[in-house]
């Protein structure tokens, strides 16, 4: 995992974690609102339907700026990880959908989440939704902005199910599923129980409005996490095997010249002539190099790339290995400068022929149409190289 692309999830599973807390305002201002609609106005007295009424106002605003927030957020993380994976550009567009929505959301928010005319059910004890002038002209300023806060959220809910079928998370995925699907039920609902003054409709729809972003949210915000601690534990055993290996690799030598010190002891049974032929024998038939001709013999194979690779100005190294046993790839260096990278999928070589994606953050563009050398650091130890061409 390249630091890009831990920066890019973490902002994914804040932008989360806000939009926990944005729906939770919404959610008291839906009740606060429902318990005002279905009171009696004239029992609650009109002080205190204006006190509940600034408080389901001061909710929209702060839910409205939580949507902002997220927005942000989400468009930041989107922005990161489409340098490394294209197909995330989806959730980048929601965000941007959501960011210039939640600008129109904090302005209206006190006519478009509270509809019913509350000063005026106050003052004529009516307890329908709203009058039907004011219905009418809500009507037409709050469908738009709802079918935009859908188009945002079903952007981002694909978004979301990409990332989680890309790192193979279930509860990512289904969190994407449920923005795409929950969100436009509760519009349709609002947009219905407006159309036909039904509040039992209306307030249906508003309490799964303000559910929609909570649930998917939630799940988002775990499953991004679990994403970020198994690729944080994927990479660090690899160092760990580095090391060990580079350990190993250094400790050979010391085990060869102990076993080459004994040859002299033959020398005390010099004084009768036939020992020394004897000796003589003995010596001809080195036991030494035996050793270290079994000893290298496992050492042969190793992987080599098959074909041309190719590498792109964004940092993205495509190329294939055959390899002939099964061994972990640690980290690919761009030979010659000083860009190292763990972001490697997959991180293992199997048995055969491997497509491998290297993911590198460049600081400076590459020469268009020039071979490059890739080396590829082996947790046997062994180091191979790759030829990649730019484009």
């Amino acid at each position: 995992m390249s630091s890009s692309e831990g920066i890019g999830l973490r902002e994914l599973r804040i932008s989360s974690l806000i939009a926990v807390l944005g729906s939770i305002f919404s959610l008291i201002g839906t009740i606060v609102s429902v318990v005002i609609s279905y009171e009696n106005p004239v029992q609650l007295g009109r002080t205190t339907i204006q006190t509940l009424s600034l408080v389901v106002d001061g909710m929209a605003v702060l839910a409205s700026a939580f949507v902002f927030i997220q927005a942000v957020m989400v468009r930041n993380g989107f922005d990161i990880l489409r340098y490394i994976y294209p197909e995330f550009g989806l959730g980048k567009t929601g965000g941007t959908t959501l960011l210039a929505t939640a600008v129109v959301l904090i302005i209206f928010s006190a006519y478009i989440i509270e509809l019913s005319t509350i000063r005026e059910s106050a003052s004529t004890g009516i307890g329908t939704i709203t009058s039907g002038i004011t219905s009418l002209t809500l009507l037409g300023v709050v469908t738009p902005i709802m079918v935009f806060v859908d188009l945002g959220y079903v952007l981002l809910g694909l978004g979301l199910y990409r990332v989680g079928k890309k790192y193979t998370n279930g509860l990512v995925r289904l969190s994407g599923v449920l923005f795409i699907v929950l969100l436009p039920i509760a519009i349709l609902l609002v947009l219905i129980g407006l159309h036909y003054d039904n509040k039992a409709v209306y307030y249906s729809g508003k309490f799964l409005y303000s559910l929609s972003p909570l649930i998917p949210a939630l799940l988002a915000f775990i499953g991004i996490g679990k994403t970020l601690s198994t690729l944080l534990l994927r990479q660090s055993p690899q160092q760990f095997n580095y090391q060990v290996t580079s350990q190993s690799y250094n400790y050979q030598p010391t085990t060869l010249q102990p076993q080459q010190v004994p040859v002299p002891p033959p020398q005390p049974p010099q004084p009768p002539q036939p020992p020394q032929q004897a000796n003589y024998q003995i010596q001809t038939t080195p036991p030494p190099p035996q050793q270290q001709l079994t000893q290298q013999q496992p050492t042969q194979p190793t992987p080599y790339q098959y074909g041309s690779g190719k590498i792109y100005s964004n940092g993205i190294a495509e190329f294939t290995v055959y390899s002939p046993y099964q061994v972990q790839v640690l980290k690919a260096s761009l030979y010659g400068t000083n860009y190292t990278t763990t972001n490697i999928t997959p991180y293992q070589l199997n048995v055969g022929y491997n497509n491998l994606r290297a993911v590198f953050t460049l600081n400076q563009g590459l020469v268009p149409n020039t071979a490059y050398t890739i080396q590829l650091f082996l947790s046997n130890g062994q180091v191979i190289n790759v030829q990649v061409v730019s484009s």
